[in-house]
């Protein structure tokens, strides 16, 4: 099933793979029978960086994947749970980014049990604003190993957060993302159409 992940403002992640009908919300154990219980989600830890992305994997792993920032925002990054959120492994560099990162990243397990990974990198050029681009790089493991490909770019321009990828039966791949519109960088003038400006 899909995981979810939380992060407050204090920084402490809280994780669920499923919604109960009764709308009790996000968690990762059994609603108890006497669900008037229950007061709060439970803090498993410290969300690792901003935008963190996990994953329950159909071995039962939870993984958290994160970019390294604060840090050099070069390398992909992951902790590991082998008991359902209770302790978390180490970090563990996952691969080597081709560049510096923002935050942004999603990974999601296929059928085959491969990950597939996007992220930010930035980048300059017309497609962004004034100049600044946060271009869309995509990875994926082989075999089954977690042994990943070389990351290549999908997307020039500058996208925002990334939470839309997402595997189809058919095996394809689904990246829902928006872009930006450079045209659209000053505020249009009164009773001028302005996309949602305001």
């Amino acid at each position: 099933g899909m995981i979810h992940i939380v992060e407050n403002k204090a920084g402490e992640t809280f994780v669920s793979d499923s919604l109960d009908h009764v709308g009790w919300g996000m968690r990762m154990r059994k609603m108890p029978v006497k669900s008037g219980l229950i007061h709060q989600p439970v803090v498993l830890r410290r969300s690792p960086a901003n935008e963190a992305n996990i994953v329950r994997l159909k071995s039962g792993v939870i993984k958290i994947f994160y970019i390294n920032n604060p840090g050099g925002a070069d390398k992909m990054m992951s902790i590991s749970s082998l008991d359902n959120g209770i302790t978390w492994s180490s970090p563990v560099k996952e691969f080597d980014l081709p560049g510096r990162s923002y935050h942004a990243n999603d990974v999601i397990e296929d059928q085959n049990g491969n990950l597939h990974c996007v992220f930010h990198l930035f980048g300059t050029g017309p497609n962004g604003y004034h100049g600044r681009q946060l271009n869309v790089w995509y990875c994926h493991t082989t075999d089954r190993d977690h042994d990943w490909t070389t990351p290549k770019k999908i997307f020039d321009g500058y996208v925002g957060s990334i939470r839309g990828l997402a595997a189809l039966k058919s095996g394809r791949l689904l990246l829902a993302m928006a872009k930006a519109v450079p045209s659209r960088v000053s505020k249009h003038l009164k009773n001028e159409n302005d996309y949602g400006w305001n």
